[in-house]
């Protein structure tokens, strides 16, 4: 599997996630936290599949996660501004898409794209 891209960019959208997943962790005080990565292709399309277990996404309708200065943290916590960048870098420059859900005990984020 490989697509084409700025790596540092691809790293900063996951890195984005991931630093989000700590952080409600932690809020919550999640006890025995994982974080779960599954890639696998599907038709011509690589799927990344990030889950934790921290209890899900509470922010309703869940699409304005991706909105800026949308954030459940407090104020002092952060900005809003992780996961709207995170939507760019993959839909913009990466010609995928980012979507988020919740599933089983957490939230489900998902990478699409197309693998050449």
């Amino acid at each position: 599997m490989q697509f084409y891209g700025f790596e540092t960019q691809f790293c900063q959208a996951v890195l984005n996630i991931l630093c989000n997943a700590k952080d409600i962790f932690i809020e919550r005080r999640i006890k025995n936290p994982y974080i779960k990565i599954v890639a696998f292709k599907k038709g011509r399309n690589i799927i990344i599949e990030i889950c934790d277990n921290a209890q899900g996404i509470t922010i309703s309708p869940i699409e304005k996660i991706f909105e800026p200065y949308i954030s459940s943290k407090h104020a002092n916590i952060g900005t809003g501004i992780g996961l709207y960048m995170s939507k760019v870098i993959i839909e913009k420059n990466f010609k995928g898409s980012l979507l988020a859900n919740n599933e089983n005990d957490g939230a489900k984020f998902s990478i699409c794209l197309i693998d050449f």
